[in-house]
């Protein structure tokens, strides 16, 4: 068995050949079509209503509010730092058993140290590192704190 050879086919060319008339009932590209022109439409006409308005003012960034050097939390917190230099010092002129007037000079270092860490502080609120401010004070506390534990503790042991 041999190939058997394609048959071309002509088209038909009668005269009264003309092509069926497009459905008048909806069908899915009709549809997909009037919702693309619409949706199209919307956003024209959105965007001309959306040109003719004037723009809103563009948003502020929102800067926290500065307080004040001597506010009640610093206060505090230089109050603690005094009181903890304050028993160190007492605490060191009671234990080591050293003259009073080197005990003189230990509370002058001590009022010394105190007042750098109140100075200190307002530097760092002068130049806007706050949270630093806030910290120098407590870490100069727990500091002094430590160290009068550990003289405690020791002490005891001797």
């Amino acid at each position: 068995m041999g190939r058997v050879p394609l048959k071309m086919h002509k088209m038909r060319r009668d005269a009264d050949f003309q092509p069926a008339p497009p459905s008048i009932e909806p069908n899915g590209d009709i549809l997909r079509i009037a919702i693309a022109a619409f949706v199209l439409l919307m956003f024209i006409l959105y965007g001309c209503h959306a040109k003719a308005q004037a723009l809103p003012d563009a948003p502020q960034p929102k800067t926290p509010p500065v307080h004040s050097f001597m506010d009640t939390t610093n206060v505090s917190n230089f109050f603690a730092t005094v009181s903890a230099v304050s028993a160190e010092v007492g605490q060191a002129c009671n234990t080591d058993n050293i003259g009073r007037r080197s005990c003189n000079q230990l509370q002058l270092a001590g009022a010394a140290y105190v007042s750098g860490s109140v100075l200190a502080a307002a530097v760092l609120h002068k130049t806007g590192h706050h949270s630093l401010e806030r910290m120098l004070p407590l870490t100069v506390t727990l500091l002094h704190v430590a160290r009068i534990t550990y003289v405690s503790m020791n002490r005891s042991v001797r």
